[in-house]
């Protein structure tokens, strides 16, 4: 969908700004729900949708201790204030239904 293929903090940042702007026009102006999933590592980008959706984004920080792929990891990651955290080291079954059970929380 975008042609920036630097995966430097200024592109990463660019690549989420653009998808966080396609996120905001298909809720503000088409009135649809959006699953964004990115590998986000800045704070400022969440917080600029956050700023820009007001009350309608849940932010779920997925993190484990593993060493599975270590070496995609974003060294810089900035873990902010999430809605959410989950620790993924559990089973993919275990994992996704607390999840989804903290999702359905924070929604009531």
């Amino acid at each position: 969908m975008f042609t920036n293929k630097n995966y430097g903090k200024e592109g990463r940042e660019e690549n989420i700004r653009n998808a966080n702007a396609v996120a905001t026009y298909l809720n503000k102006r088409g009135g649809h729900d959006v699953i964004l999933c990115l590998v986000n590592p800045y704070e400022s980008p969440r917080k600029e949708l956050k700023n820009n959706n007001k009350d309608k984004v849940i932010e779920i920080y997925l993190h484990s201790t593993r060493d599975l792929r270590k070496e995609y990891h974003v060294k810089d990651f900035e873990v902010g204030s999430p809605d959410i955290s989950i620790n993924t080291n559990l089973s993919v079954e275990i994992s996704s239904s607390g999840c989804i059970r903290a999702i359905g929380r924070h929604l009531s």
